[in-house]
């Protein structure tokens, strides 16, 4: 459900920034792509909950309850420990910068997308021999 909330406002950012910009041709959308990012969430807190309920809330069960929170409860106390140590701050989707640093990217990428480096990496292995 995490990464789904994120996919939602990285999209929101994406929306943003083409709007800033002129639409970049290597963005690929699939067709459930909008829908799919909101029913996802949806779908899976309410899995999550019937799971839950069923399990743990009828009978109640305190090992059971523990148990099954333990994970939210720890994944919130990181977070809130991830954002005051690194002293990071959320990003407002109009203000994203998407763009910058993608050269660096984009070069080490080549690497990968230029081919041949399946040739590469076994003359480097044969050197190493």
């Amino acid at each position: 459900m995490q990464l789904s909330i994120e996919a939602i406002w990285d999209n929101k950012a994406l929306v943003m920034e083409l709007l800033k910009c002129p639409p970049v041709p290597s963005v690929r959308r699939s067709i459930f792509e909008p829908a799919a990012q909101f029913i996802d969430p949806a779908f899976g807190f309410a899995m999550d909950w019937v799971y839950f309920y069923f399990s743990v809330f009828k009978p109640f069960d305190v090992q059971g309850f523990v148990t099954s929170y333990f994970g939210l409860a720890f994944w919130a106390v990181m977070f809130v420990f991830w954002k005051v140590y690194h002293r990071t701050k959320f990003v407002i989707s109009t203000e994203a910068d998407l763009y910058s640093g993608k050269a660096e990217v984009d070069e080490e990428c080549k690497f990968w997308e230029d081919g041949g480096w399946e040739e590469r990496r076994k003359a480097e292995l044969m050197q190493m021999y």
